[in-house]
């Protein structure tokens, strides 16, 4: 995931307090009561940390083929879903 598809689709993500955020392509998060309906003019991706973190360790383990890359670790950490300690032993490992 190089990059996120901002120029096709709202992204909304949740973390563990429920609240829920819009994602801007800059990278900064917006709170949001709800999630847009999606449609055909505007499809919507929505990103759940308590979901992310049944992966995590799996994403996260350099032996693993299937690995998430440098660049999208940094967004996840950004976003809250990895935190700076795991993000640090991930780069460095």
């Amino acid at each position: 995931m190089k990059q996120l598809p901002f120029n096709t689709h709202t992204i909304y993500f949740t973390l563990d307090d429920e609240k829920i955020f819009e994602l801007k392509s800059d990278y900064t998060k917006v709170a949001v009561s709800a999630i847009k309906s999606p449609s055909k003019e505007n499809p919507i991706m929505v990103l759940h940390k308590n979901q992310f973190d049944y992966a995590k360790v799996y994403l996260l383990d350099k032996r693993n083929p299937f690995k998430i890359d440098e660049e999208t670790a940094k967004v996840f950490n950004h976003i809250g879903f990895i935190s700076d300690e795991e993000l640090t032993d991930f780069i460095i490992s």
